[in-house]
């Protein structure tokens, strides 16, 4: 009780100068009424006429002789007192002696804050307003060094090139915080940016973290997390340029495997190639992305597979799937709903180009890649062949037939190979 009515007194008597409240104010007006007649309600409701001890003085006195052990006292004053304007002033400076008792004066380490932070969450001593306001300045102290990065700016900058670490180890740091910790930081980023950059360039910058050490999955989270902003709503410009960003993360290499299931599927729901339907829609059908009259289904007369015009009823699958491994990697199968007990099948061996592709009684399992124009079908038993149409030159009697290419030749064929996914649940 004795050292904490010291306390309290030698606050009372700083309050009359600098930092706080101006000369004769009633410490009753910023701390509780007290009841009783002690000797520390008696001190609390002291009138402060001129100290000579300002605040940062007294906090200092206290703090840089055991930080650890006397932050408690300190909390209390901040508790104790009424007005935010007070409270934060307490904070701050004991803020500052934190980052002097650590030796993290100017020098900046994520680590640091969300382990001092994550400590004062378990402790029940600690009050939440004081709780609070660290949070706040992990949250700021991210925000100061990611937001660099979303500037149009030359890379060989001497300040960037100097902070890059920085910006590394925090990315690095949030991908082990909870995912709250990460949304908060880019919501202050987004702040930031926006306040002095446009929308469009902000988009456009946005997948430059990856080159921070950014992954895949943290890369789909900031940009849905900026779709979902108003600014980038309601402007048309910036809204393609972020679905650009996650259709580009869509056909990564790795996507499939870093980025998990359900976040893969919020992904394939912004693409335009409808991958998403392959797991929502009842019935899909398959168009060529370069001609939305020319649908997959079977040719006129042989049990072949054609591009042809427009016909639902025909045209329409029914998607079976299957997991292929712990990470939610799938392959689908694609029933006729029409020509019943037929399936979209390849047969026969793989040559360049193969006339192959037919409707079976024989399930055929396909991996479905998202592409530069729309979803690629590739056959999942080999990988070596994609479902192609459009070429004249696999044409015969009538029936522009579908045919299979050497998935290695992709690159030279893509318009042929490339397919939209249309949900035709409620299309006869």
């Amino acid at each position: 009780m004795a050292s904490r009515v010291v306390l309290l007194l030698i606050l009372g008597l700083s309050l009359g100068r600098g930092d706080n409240l101006s000369s004769g104010t009633n410490i009753s007006e910023v701390l509780p009424r007290p009841e009783g007649s002690d000797l520390e309600c008696a001190l609390l409701t002291t009138i402060a006429e001129d100290s000579p001890l300002p605040l940062e003085l007294i906090i200092r006195t206290i703090a840089d002789y055991d930080f650890e052990k006397n932050i408690r006292p300190v909390l209390e004053l901040g508790n104790a007192v009424r007005t935010s304007v007070l409270k934060n002033v307490i904070y701050e400076k004991l803020w500052k002696h934190w980052e002097i008792w650590h030796g993290k004066l100017g020098f900046y380490d994520p680590k640091d804050i969300l382990e001092y932070y994550e400590n004062l969450k378990q402790s029940m001593d600690i009050t939440p307003d004081y709780k609070k306001f660290v949070y706040q300045k992990f949250i700021e102290d991210c925000a100061s060094y990611l937001n660099l990065p979303l500037y149009v700016k030359n890379e060989n900058d001497f300040e960037m090139r100097t902070i890059t670490e920085t910006i590394t180890e925090t990315i690095r740091c949030l991908s082990h915080s909870p995912q709250n910790y990460t949304t908060d930081v880019f919501e202050a980023v987004f702040n930031k940016v926006l306040a002095t950059t446009s929308p469009l360039v902000l988009a456009e910058r946005l997948n430059e973290l990856g080159n921070y050490g950014a992954s895949l999955s943290q890369l789909v989270l900031f940009n849905i997390q900026l779709l979902n902003r108003t600014e980038i709503k309601s402007n048309s410009s910036a809204k393609a340029a972020v679905l650009e960003n996650l259709r580009q993360l869509a056909i990564h290499p790795d996507f499939a495997e870093e980025v998990e299931y359900s976040l893969r599927l919020k992904v394939y729901g912004f693409l335009p190639s409808g991958i998403g339907l392959l797991y929502t829609a009842q019935k899909v059908c398959l168009h060529k992305a370069n001609n939305n009259n020319e649908y997959l289904y079977e040719c006129q007369g042989p049990t072949n597979m054609c591009t042809r015009e427009r016909n639902y009823e025909r045209a329409s699958f029914e998607v079976q799937r299957k997991q292929i491994d712990a990470k939610n990697r799938t392959q689908f199968a694609f029933l006729s709903t029409h020509f019943l007990n037929r399936c979209l099948a390849i047969t026969a061996e793989q040559t360049k180009f193969t006339t192959n592709v037919y409707g079976r009684n024989k399930i055929n399992w396909f991996n479905v890649i998202p592409v530069q124009e729309g979803v690629a079908l590739q056959d999942a038993a080999t990988s070596e062949s994609l479902v192609c149409g459009g070429d004249s030159k696999q044409w015969s009697r009538g029936n522009h037939f579908a045919h299979t290419l050497e998935a290695k030749y992709i690159a030279a064929y893509r318009e042929e190979c490339s397919w939209i996914v249309e949900d035709c649940s409620n299309k006869d």
